[in-house]
């Protein structure tokens, strides 16, 4: 199986591997040959405005081989409606820790996954958590 990343930074190239350059301003501003080659979509947003998710979504669409390509996504909570309408997701139980962040992500999947159905350990005591339970 291969994989591809599309990001704005353009150093990630020097890394090899499969590197596109993205603009998500540009969201059909792909190469031809990756257009319909994907089972798995994981977006990740530098913003977690609904303009910039449509753009995303618009991209990730092109990307996929079918209506059965799964999707992964990272968001905050308050965009589950989104998540839902865009790429018929649902929040799971796993969330990404990320440190000295003012708002909690969420992960948003549109197929059921075990790996992503438990909660992680290194949240399972913040303050976020307890207010959420």
């Amino acid at each position: 199986k291969e994989c591809a990343v599309f990001d704005f930074d353009k150093s990630l190239g020097s890394c090899g591997g499969n590197y596109h350059f993205y603009d998500f301003n540009h969201p059909t501003n792909i190469d031809d040959g990756c257009r319909g080659q994907f089972d798995l979509v994981v977006i990740d947003p530098p913003f977690i405005s609904q303009s910039v998710w449509e753009k995303y979504a618009i991209t990730a669409k092109l990307l996929m081989k079918d209506d059965t390509a799964h999707v992964i996504a990272t968001t905050v909570d308050e965009n589950a409606v989104l998540m839902k309408a865009l790429f018929h997701c649902k929040p799971v139980a796993f969330r990404p820790s990320i440190p000295h962040l003012v708002y909690q992500y969420s992960v948003f999947t549109n197929f059921p996954s075990s790996t992503l159905a438990d909660k992680n350990q290194e949240l399972l005591h913040t303050e976020y958590e307890k207010l959420s339970v």
